[in-house]
Parts: C-alpha cells; structure tokens; sequence
C-alpha cells in the first residue's frame, strides 16, 4: 500500500510535483533560454509540466498596462517599435524581444532587416525646447 501512496505523489515523468514546481521556476521562460540551465532541466525531467505553457501565457504579460507588470512574476521581455517609412502617415509596428530597458538600435536593426536606411528617434531639443527627430547612427546605443 505504501508504494501506492508513494506513485500517487508522482507525475506521469516520475518526478515529485514539488520538485516539478522548484525546477519550472528555475527555467527562463525568456526566449534566450540559458542553454545549460535547459539542458540541466530537461536531464532533470523537469519540462513535462511546461508542455501546456505556451507563447500565449508569456505575451500576456508583455502585453498587459504598465501598472500591473511590475507586480508580475515575469518582467517584460519584448519591446514594441512604431516606425514610419519615408513620409507615409501610418506607423507600422514590429515587436522586438528584448526588454524595453536593454534594446538597442542593432536590435531593431535586425527585426527590421533593411538596408541603407536611416534611424531618427524623438529627442528634445535643448536650445529650442522643442521636439525634433534625431539621428541615431551607433548600434550599441539604447533607445
């Protein structure tokens, strides 16, 4: 009887819902997943309860108001990018995932994938006080 109390603690993979629950926490749901914390996951079996988890669960939080994400578990993991091509009064939008504090003019470079083409950002002026378009030009330099 015991070894039945024993399987009825267990999941489908052998492995204890309690240990299940420590190792999904220590997974990265970001989408630049440390190789090595997943392949120790995975050695570990402990994945099997993620299957249900998909992109919708993650996205929910990027796409939630900014008051309620920094009650969130998650932080936000992708950056919304309104641009404009030549004159054309409609922005179009791309979403880049890197979180809005750490993207960088390569990063929407490389969503983007155009060539010869030149990326202004809205600054303030310090001598006007007005609001211009701004060049950027480095692609290390933070949005």
């Amino acid at each position: 009887m015991s070894s039945l109390n024993q399987s009825e603690d267990l999941d489908s993979s052998g492995v204890e819902p309690d240990v299940l629950a420590e190792k999904v926490r220590d997974v990265n749901l970001d989408e630049t997943v440390d190789s090595e914390a997943m392949a120790d996951a995975l050695r570990d079996g402990a994945t099997s309860g993620l299957s249900g988890m998909g992109e919708s669960e993650v996205s929910m939080v990027s796409d939630a108001p900014p008051s309620t994400i920094a009650n969130q578990p998650f932080p936000q993991t992708s950056t919304k990018v309104y641009y404009h091509i030549d004159d054309e009064p409609t922005p179009y939008l791309t979403e880049v995932h890197v979180p809005p504090d750490l993207i960088t003019l390569g990063d929407v470079k490389r969503v983007l994938m155009r060539s010869n083409f030149k990326y202004y950002c809205k600054a303030l002026d310090q001598d006007t006080g007005c609001e211009v378009k701004a060049e950027i030009r480095d692609d290390m330099e933070r949005l």
